[in-house]
């Protein structure tokens, strides 16, 4: 990181506001209404921090409910305090709660997650309604339908179940504290979850408490604390002394929720949500003394990633009182993946454990993440609801999962919730089957003149007709630097890919490279997916830069590490490290200085198209290095006493870094963009010409792997389904793979064969079948093989279930319900008449619960199936929370 002066004048760094001489006036509360502080601008605003009993944070650490210190691996170890903070920077603009006691959501959701945020991905933009988080969202969620106030965990929570809408989305409009959030809000904040939250102390912290808390602040995080907010807080001005509240105050006396965000010698920056007008432009200085022993709640979340959820379940539920369901559980395939309360609980008002507000507005609708779902071919998702509170019933209206970019409807809803009874509702999905259409890769590098390239058009699916045509872009220009073979394509039935052949022209003119751009466009009988684009990088042919490139580099936004480069053969030939013509020197070039070596390599080889790491030793790199250079200082890479490759300039001091578009050599983790296959050895002042941003400093994803696209890729299995025989017939049917992507060398094979089936391992590069044999097949029963398909780049597999038949009786299916009472009728419709046998049933086992049966016979041929629907009609269900149907199969059904 780029080292800075430590010496910070806080009053003078926030003086702007004029001073008032004017005092506040503190309106006490009552049974219904908060308390109001009148301020000196004229505005009235509502302290809305309901105090917790005391031990409440130790009940909760204890039950696992909150963790008590930020988990190991966020913030850095052994490292001295900085003795000072500011990270105004990663704040929103200062914000306004309004007539509302909302400062809880203003001081937890509006600043203290949106400022993580910032601080773990810094190309967030927080000066955009779309990157902010909105106290909307959670205050509306968790205050019962009133304006009457909450406690400081509840916006935590609220991160660990659904994440968070944007203000862009659940906009604060004043005194709107009613109507709840809808399914679209819960959908679009999913990305922004967080795995947990840390109440650091509720009152009278230790050293060791406070003195985490300034780590984190020298962490560049912030924090939501408590303070009693009495008539002297608003009367602060820039030009005062830092603030001294009452000192008589307890923890029954706090009110109202700010931010802490910095801190120094003998105070803390607070950030507060009564418009600039307050204090010094938002912002009001603490005496730490102050601070530390008055001061109650520093609550913080522990951020996850912030990849957007492409797949999710919807649930509402309609009841009049929704603080009713306290149990909702998501499963899917059986896992359980979500299992919470829909709300968070409140404070524990004589039970430890904690009591829920009662809240009656009717309506219950939330969106829940499934990013981490393990899919399979086919899956199962289920939703169970438990009303643990009896007051009325309710009904669970919608339950719908996204996945793959499909939604599917639950068929059990509308189901209905009774108290104290599970009510389930599911959803059977499988992977989508439709053509997707892209290229094989993002793009490539060539060499001007340097012959042909082949560029590759793909479809997922061995059938259908697929057509389309590529659109032409890009700095080469057509004819001049190239020529292309066509730029429509087809690709019929089994055929899945297409593929264009560009000839590429040496111009002999001294340029820079040059690209051409493809673009998929009119694509008929596919859905166009990524990778739509592919550029392909012309290098010019009297390129001077070397072909070990730096492919990666770190510099930290934390502490001094970790710190390092990814070095990438881009050659098509090992290099062998010597002390001679193959000596591989990093230089590090200070602060504007000339580079100076401070790593060789004079030993070991480094495949073709292989990378090794040189950094701090956290990187776990090849080469371990204590690297020291910040974001101003030059890299440059040599073999042999020649340049290769260059980060910056040489001989340039930029200031903190080098920067351009979202991407920087300071705080960023950045990567080579692909295409791209020779170095700089001039250097380059925007980064953003050759890397990307990956992540902030101190995440190392990428490091250790090799630039590259969309072509290592396993085979694909042909899809093979399940199979039916009747005893002593013969049996055979194809099994094939394809690599349609980088034509790798396919071994496919079989396990768990039957006695006396045939199916020999085989090998082929591309393509790859042989033919499944079983004569006189038998026993009676099910068997189940495995196909699986592999190259170097992995493997796919299908579990086939084989199903042998006797050939003398029908297959029968039985159903059985359960009904209301014995007046109720049973009916079945939407099936086939000629297969149902019987719709009737006797008897109540137990009392009062009519148990009807039936069934329906189907003898089926070779490779013949059915599918039927089951319905159930006239069927009195008040009394019950379900109808259950049960299909009893027996031993020689395939499957339902």
């Amino acid at each position: 990181m780029k080292r800075r002066l430590a010496g910070w004048v806080v009053l003078a760094a926030l003086a702007a506001s004029p001073v008032w001489a004017q005092s506040a006036r503190l309106i006490p509360g009552t049974g219904t209404e908060l308390p109001r502080l009148v301020t000196k601008a004229g505005k009235t605003y509502k302290l809305g921090k309901k105090p917790y009993p005391a031990g409440t944070r130790d009940q909760w650490i204890a039950e696992g409910k909150v963790l008590a210190k930020t988990p190991a691996g966020i913030l850095p170890t052994g490292k001295k305090l900085k003795g000072a903070a500011d990270n105004r920077s990663y704040m929103p603009p200062i914000g306004d709660q309004g007539y509302e006691g909302s400062c809880v959501h203003w001081a937890g959701t509006y600043y203290t997650k949106t400022a993580n945020m910032k601080r773990n991905d810094p190309s967030i933009n927080v000066n955009a309604a779309s990157n902010q988080c909105s106290p909307r969202f959670t205050y509306n969620l968790t205050n019962a339908g009133e304006d009457s106030g909450g406690y400081g965990h509840e916006p935590f929570e609220v991160f660990m179940r659904y994440g968070v809408a944007s203000l862009a989305q659940k906009p604060y409009d004043d005194e709107q504290f009613v109507t709840l959030p809808v399914a679209a809000d819960f959908v679009e904040g999913l990305h922004r979850r967080s795995t947990n939250y840390v109440w650091l102390w509720d009152w009278a912290p230790d050293a060791g408490q406070i003195a985490e808390l300034k780590a984190w602040l020298d962490d560049g995080r912030i924090a939501a604390c408590g303070v009693n907010a009495e008539t002297s807080f608003d009367a602060w001005g820039p030009g005062d002394a830092p603030w001294v509240g009452d000192t008589g105050t307890t923890l029954n006396d706090i009110n109202h929720m700010v931010t802490v965000c910095g801190y120094g010698e003998g105070y803390y920056l607070v950030a507060n949500s009564w418009d600039t007008s307050f204090g010094s432009n938002g912002y009001i200085v603490v005496d730490s003394d102050y601070f530390e022993n008055y001061f109650s709640d520093v609550i913080y979340p522990v951020e996850g990633t912030y990849e957007p959820a492409t797949d999710y379940a919807k649930l509402t539920v309609r009841h009049g009182t929704r603080s009713d369901i306290q149990e909702l559980e998501i499963t899917a395939n059986g896992e359980t993946v979500w299992n919470h309360s829909p709300l968070p609980k409140d404070m524990p008002i004589g039970d430890p454990s904690g009591v829920f507000v009662e809240d009656t507005r009717d309506n219950l609708d939330v969106a829940i993440d499934l990013t981490q779902v393990a899919w399979g071919e086919a899956n199962v998702v289920t939703a169970r609801v438990r009303d643990a509170v009896s007051a009325m019933n309710g009904t669970v209206t919608v339950f719908a999962v996204t996945y793959d970019g499909v939604e599917y409807d639950s068929p059990s809803v509308p189901v209905p919730v009774t108290y104290n009874t599970d009510a389930t509702a599911g959803v059977r999905l499988y992977q989508s089957t439709d053509t997707n259409v892209c290229f094989t890769s993002y793009g490539a590098s060539v060499n001007e003149g340097s012959g042909l390239y082949e560029v590759t058009v793909y479809k997922t699916q061995a059938s259908g007709d697929v057509g389309g045509q590529i659109v032409l872009s890009g700095t080469a220009t057509e004819g001049a630097d190239y020529t292309v073979s066509s730029t429509n394509f087809t690709m019929n039935g089994a055929t899945t890919s297409a593929t264009f052949t560009v000839t590429l022209i040496d111009d002999e003119e001294e340029e820079l490279s040059e690209t051409i751009v493809m673009t998929l466009a009119n694509v008929t009988g596919g859905i166009v997916q990524a990778p739509d684009v592919f550029t392909l990088t012309l290098n010019p042919s009297d390129l001077t830069g070397g072909s070990i490139v730096i492919s990666q580099y770190t510099e930290t936004d934390t502490g001094t590490s970790p710190k390092g480069i990814e070095i990438w053969n881009a050659s098509a030939s090992p290099v062998t490290f010597d002390g001679g013509a193959n000596l591989l020197d990093v230089k590090v070039g200070m602060n504007g200085g000339a580079p100076a070596s401070v790593v060789q390599v004079d030993s070991g080889t480094l495949a073709a198209g292989d990378v090794m790491v040189i950094g701090t030793p956290d990187m776990s790199p090849d080469v371990e290095e204590a690297f020291s250079f910040n974001g101003n200082d030059s890299i440059a890479v040599e073999l042999g006493g020649v340049v290769q490759d260059v980060i910056g300039t040489p001989g340039v001091d930029p200031g903190s870094a080098w920067e351009g578009n979202g991407v920087s050599t300071a705080n960023q983790n950045i990567q080579l963009k692909l295409g791209i296959t020779f170095g700089e050895p001039n250097g380059w002042t925007d980064p953003s010409e050759r890397f990307e941003f990956v992540a902030v400093g101190s995440d190392l994803t990428g490091f250790g792997e090799p630039p590259g696209g969309f072509s290592d890729l396993p085979p694909v299995l042909a899809p093979i389904g399940s199979q039916f025989a009747i005893t002593n017939q013969n049996l055979s049917f194809v099994v094939s793979a394809e690599d349609a992507v980088d034509n790798d060398s396919i071994v496919l094979s079989a396990g768990g064969l039957p006695a006396g089936a045939v199916f020999a391992a085989v090998t082929n590069a591309g393509t790859v079948s042989n033919t499944f044999v079983w004569n006189n097949v038998g026993p009676v029963g099910t068997y189940t093989v495995t196909f699986t398909a592999t190259d170097k780049d992995g493997s796919d597999s299908e579990e086939v279930v084989i199903t042998i038949g006797d050939g003398t009786e029908p297959i029968a299916i039985v159903f059985q319900g359960f009904e209301g009472s014995p007046a109720d009728t049973w009916t079945i419709t939407d099936i086939d008449p000629n297969l149902v046998s019987s719709s009737t049933g006797t008897g109540d086992t137990p009392a009062n619960q009519r148990v009807r049966t039936g069934s329906y016979s189907w003898q089926p041929g070779q490779g013949e199936y059915t599918t039927e629907s089951m319905e159930l009609g006239e069927v009195d269900i008040s009394q019950w929370s379900d109808v259950v149907l049960t299909l009893h199969l027996s031993a020689t059904t395939t499957e339902i």
